[in-house]
């Protein structure tokens, strides 16, 4: 069914003018906004249009211009100096074109963001279909938790991790803002041990759902903490580029360590445990993951030796890497009683007798057999 076109005339400016009924007018309002959104005026209508809301936007009564900003917030054509003055309006009235009217340039709104203090404004604004990093920067400098969870909630706002930064003392035991951010997801690995550090018990719950931790594994010393969420993260980044991006941030913070490297190995995390050796040892992913796989006596060797990793330790490292390959098919499967079979499997092989400092490597099996076991009782 076909929308109805209207036809507007300069009489019709003429009778506003003389219209006393602000009811009157906000009805000529909505049925000129209809055939105006829809593109069904034409340029002279349009023109004539234009004049009526310029009249309008200064009208007395809140309930005309209120309606003008409701009726017109859509508009992609609305002349940038009536979304201008409109925007400008007391809150009823300005907070429809600024949630929604892409008559308004971003800074426009930062301009308006910077100069106003009035929460509806900067919620409305928050909640814009599409919020630039700096449009967010000027928000959360308004240090408004209102707006921090209308902004956090935004998929569509782009917000640097410097500002969420600089926010997370002022979101400090505020959990209903910290779930929220914790939801929007794509935090750093820097921002998710932070907000770890800082958060209350229940939002290191969401936090331990959120990255693949267990319970005891959240109450366990903070270093433990810190890389069992890493290791989640690794769980996370399904793409290769992700995975690799995740380790080159953790060499950067010196974060790599010898014993996040055995972790991941007893977790059966053989693509953590490729990309970290490749990037310990120098060389490219593929001559990692081929020295790796070398059957023969000197492949791992080399690349261990290429690496600042313990030498003491190479040959429980090397046994390790065995058992890991041995009972995941080379990281094509990884069975929940992964790190029991592991300790059978090393039992059975007398690595535990034979192998300097594999008790150490027996231990690290061990911590995961627990965190295992505890997921498992939680989940019957």
């Amino acid at each position: 069914m076909s929308k109805k076109k209207i036809t507007i005339t300069s009489e019709d400016i003429v009778r506003l003018q003389t219209e006393r009924s602000p009811e009157a007018r906000a009805g000529l309002i909505e049925k000129i906004a209809e055939s105006y959104t829809d593109g069904l005026l034409n340029e002279r209508e349009t023109a004539l249009a234009n004049e009526i809301f310029r009249i309008l936007m200064n009208d007395a009564e809140t309930l005309v211009r209120r309606t003008l900003s409701e009726s017109m917030k859509q508009s992609a054509d609305l002349p940038h100096d009536i979304a201008m003055k409109l925007a400008r309006d007391i809150e009823d009235v300005a907070t429809p074109i600024l949630e929604h009217s892409m008559a308004l340039m971003e800074d426009d709104l930062i301009e308006i963001v910077r100069s106003t203090g009035l929460v509806a404004i900067l919620t409305s604004v928050a909640k814009r279909k599409s919020v630039s990093a700096d449009l967010s920067h000027a928000l959360l400098q308004k240090r408004e938790h209102e707006v921090f969870s209308a902004l956090f909630a935004n998929r569509g706002a782009t917000i640097r991790e410097s500002d969420i930064d600089m926010v997370l003392q002022d979101i400090k035991g505020d959990d209903s803002l910290l779930n929220t951010l914790i939801q929007r997801g794509d935090l750093s690995l820097r921002l998710v041990e932070k907000m770890f550090v800082m958060a209350s018990d229940d939002v290191k719950k969401v936090l331990t759902g959120k990255y693949h931790l267990t319970q005891h594994v959240a109450e366990e010393s903070a270093a433990e903490v810190l890389e069992m969420i890493t290791l989640g993260m690794a769980d996370q980044s399904t793409h290769a580029k992700s995975l690799e991006s995740l380790v080159d941030e953790l060499y950067e913070q010196e974060r790599l360590s010898f014993s996040m490297v055995v972790r991941a190995l007893c977790l059966g995390k053989l693509s953590f445990f490729e990309n970290a050796m490749a990037k310990l040892a120098g060389i490219p992913l593929l001559h990692a993951k081929i020295l790796i796989l070398d059957p023969g006596a000197h492949g791992f060797r080399s690349l261990y030796d290429k690496t600042d990793l313990p030498q003491g330790f190479y040959p429980a490292v090397k046994a390790l890497l065995e058992v890991t390959m041995e009972e995941t098919q080379q990281g094509r499967y990884r069975m929940q009683d992964l790190p029991q079979r592991m300790i059978e499997r090393i039992n059975a092989k007398g690595y535990d007798e034979e192998i300097e400092h594999l008790d150490f490597i027996t231990a690290a099996i061990g911590r995961a057999l627990h965190d295992n076991s505890n997921l498992q009782s939680k989940q019957h």
